[in-house]
C-alpha cells in the first residue's frame, strides 16, 4: 500500500511540473511559438518531399544554370 502510494504521488508530480509554464514566456505566447515553428516545419518537410518528388516544374529543378 505504501509503494502505491509512492507510486501516486511520484505520477501525480510528474504530471504536475511541465506543461506550458516556462520561465520567459506565458502560456499563450510559448504556444504560438510552438505553432509557428510547427507550422515552419511542415512547410520544409513538404518542399523536401516535393523536391524528391519531382513535383516542381523543370526550371525549379536545379538552382545551377546549366545550357
Amino acid at each position: 500500500m505504501k509503494k502505491l502510494a509512492c507510486l501516486l504521488l511520484l505520477a501525480g508530480g510528474v504530471f504536475g511540473i511541465g506543461g506550458c509554464a516556462s520561465p520567459a514566456y506565458k502560456c499563450n505566447e510559448n504556444f504560438d511559438r510552438t505553432m509557428r515553428t510547427m507550422d515552419y516545419e511542415a512547410k520544409q518537410a513538404f518542399d523536401d518531399f516535393a523536391f524528391e518528388m519531382m513535383l516542381y516544374p523543370a526550371s525549379h529543378q536545379t538552382p545551377w544554370n546549366l545550357r
